[in-house]
This record gives C-alpha cells, structure tokens and sequence, in this order.
C-alpha cells in the first residue's frame, strides 16, 4: 500500500497488490485487518469505497519493500495499473460515460502523478510517463490542466529513452502540440507537429 499516494479503491489495491504470495482474493481480508488496526482509513466517496494511508507509513512500507528488494517491481505494477486506469479513461471520455471517467481520473490524480514522477526519476521505464500523459490528453483539454502536461511531457521527451522510441517520442510530441494549442500556444504546438511529422515520414 506505500505506492499509493491518494487513496485507492479495491480494485485497484487487487490488482496491484493481488500476488504471491498474497492472492488477489485475499487483499480485503488484509486490507480490514489493517483498517481494523488504524493503520488504513476507509471512507466513501463519489465514486465508491477508498482507503488512506499516512504518509509515515507509506515511508516506512517503503523502506521495508525496499530491503526485501521488491520496490522496483511493485512500481512498475503501480505504473502500468494507472496506464491501464489513463487509457480506460481515454476511451470512456468519449463516450456517453465521460462525467464517470472524469471523476475516477479526478479521484486518482495523486496516484496518476506519482506513476508519473516514478518513470521521469527512472524508478521504471521512463516511456511510461510519456504514455500516461498521453492518454490523459483528453482528461487535461476538457479539464483545463494542460501546464501540468505539458510539463510532464516537456520533461519526458527530455530523456533518451523516450527520444531512442520513435513510437513513444512521436505520441508525446502530438499530445504536447495538443496541449499547447490548447493553451493558445501555436508556436510550440506547430513545432512539435512538425518533428512529429518528421519522425513519421
């Protein structure tokens, strides 16, 4: 649970925390166990149960994973979980759900941002923060939080790994020129489409 910086709902909490040798079916019982004992809160919520910790014991899971040599994997599961939650959004914004999505990502922003800031420190594979913020494009036009990304994909596409993937720095420069022209920012919308034009030719 030291991965999640606001909140987590069940599902989630399964999915990333669900193996061995924990089961994933056995991630309530740990998680009321713990609730049981003051060390998470539970509280409802917009759109449905979720569960705090305190950042002292984040701290100290964090230093306990990292002992056992385990912080670097559940990261990346943190990672790759909240892509899969950014590109659902992505898709079910365009669609008669969008209010829904919008406010799972809205409940999920601390926990999108900390995903974020693991790739860009290199404590996974850096392509992944230029993935989430793709996927957010969407979510940051009608939301009105392009600086944000822009910033997150400014500094992505600032790391070798991004620029070596054609794929990766391509995505991140046509959601950057998005946000910018979003932002009335035509200049650095139009060069990035035409290095993006340039690396699909």
């Amino acid at each position: 649970l030291c991965v999640f910086a606001g909140g987590f709902d069940l599902p989630t909490a399964e999915a990333i925390c669900g193996i061995a040798p924990l089961q994933r079916d056995d991630v309530l019982d740990v998680l009321s166990s713990l609730v049981d004992k003051s060390l998470v809160m539970a509280e409802e919520g917009a759109t449905g149960s979720r569960y705090w910790t305190l950042e002292t014991i984040r701290d100290y899971a964090r230093e306990k994973l990292e002992r056992r040599g385990e912080s670097v994997a559940i990261a990346t599961r943190h990672c790759d979980q909240f892509l899969l939650i950014a590109k659902a959004a992505r898709d079910g914004m365009r669609g008669a759900e969008q209010s829904h999505w919008i406010r799972r990502i809205e409940a999920e922003l601390d926990n999108l941002r900390a995903a974020i800031t693991l790739a860009l420190q290199g404590g996974v594979d850096p392509i992944l923060a230029a993935k989430i913020e793709v996927a957010l494009q969407g979510f940051r036009l009608l939301r009105g939080s392009c600086t944000e990304g822009r910033g997150n994909l400014r500094a992505a596409l600032a790391l070798p790994a991004v620029t070596a993937s054609p794929v990766a720095h391509a995505h991140a420069l046509y959601a950057g020129a998005a946000l910018a022209a979003g932002q009335s920012d035509y200049a650095e919308a139009l060069q990035m489409l035409e290095a993006c034009l340039e690396l699909r030719l």
